[in-house]
Formats: C-alpha cells, structure tokens, sequence
C-alpha cells in the first residue's frame, strides 16, 4: 500500500511525525511525505527533528 501524508504549518507537527514513525514499521506500506515551507518550520520548532 502507499500513502501520502500531507503537512501543512499548522501546528500538530507531533501528530504527523508519530504517524509516519508508526508507518514506518509497516512492512507493506510506502510512505511519501509533502511539506509545505511552513510546516518544515513547524517541526523544526515543535520536535527534535529538523527538515533537510
């Protein structure tokens, strides 16, 4: 299966990093991910993770 999860900047970045962490361990599902600018901005502020 693939999926495609969208992130804008609104806040909830948490959300959508845990959401793909689950998918990750998902043995049959391919995952893409598109991120406007802003929401790169978001997890950057709301998460340990930073966009490259």
């Amino acid at each position: 299966m693939r999926l495609i999860v969208g992130m804008t900047g609104a806040t909830g970045a948490p959300l959508g990093v845990a959401l793909l962490q689950a998918l990750r361990d998902m043995p049959d599902v391919e995952t893409h991910l598109v991120m406007s600018k802003w929401a790169k901005t978001t997890v950057e502020l709301e998460t340990p993770y930073s966009v490259a």
